[in-house]
């Protein structure tokens, strides 16, 4: 499954910029919180939107990382994001993407340790418009799949233009 996920991500983004559809420049921050619930923590993060590789289809790299109790865990994601076309205040997306996590852990005497996984994530969300044109509001949920399983979270943020 996740060889079909890649080679369907790579020719997504050869017919994009095949087609001389890509835009790529750095366009929006954004800085959100979120809730891992396979670790039960508050995670932080940021992404950037990098431009278009085809109409709709973002390239938005992501960074998330959790400190304190037994887990800290740091996630670099590269995402591709499908906006689904409407005309209202909310935009729907779906996306993936690959990226790596490190998880480190230390649950008691002797039972510390860390691992690095290469990930496979999925994730769905919606911008919302809330009339400013130089920001607005996100919320998506998060699932990655790892050597050792999968995890998911929850998120919330705000997005700036640049």
């Amino acid at each position: 499954m996740k060889k079909g996920l890649l080679i369907l991500l790579v020719l997504i983004c050869s017919f994009g910029l095949a087609h001389g559809a890509s835009n790529l420049a750095l366009s929006r921050a954004s800085a959100k919180i979120g809730y891992n619930f396979d670790f039960e923590q508050l995670v932080l993060g940021a992404d950037l939107n990098l431009g278009t590789l085809a109409r709709d289809l973002y390239l938005v790299p992501q960074l998330e990382f959790s400190l304190g109790g037994d887990y800290s865990v740091f996630s670099i994601d590269g995402t591709l994001q499908y906006y689904f076309p409407t005309s209202g205040t909310i935009r729907p997306y779906a996306g993936g993407g690959l990226g790596f996590r490190t998880v480190s852990w230390d649950v008691g005497p002797g039972l510390d340790g860390s691992d690095t996984d290469f990930v496979l994530c999925v994730l769905g969300g919606a911008d919302y418009d809330i009339g400013n044109p130089n920001m607005h509001l996100f919320t998506d949920l998060k699932i990655r799949f790892m050597g050792w399983g999968s995890d998911m979270g929850l998120w919330f943020g705000v997005s700036f233009a640049l």
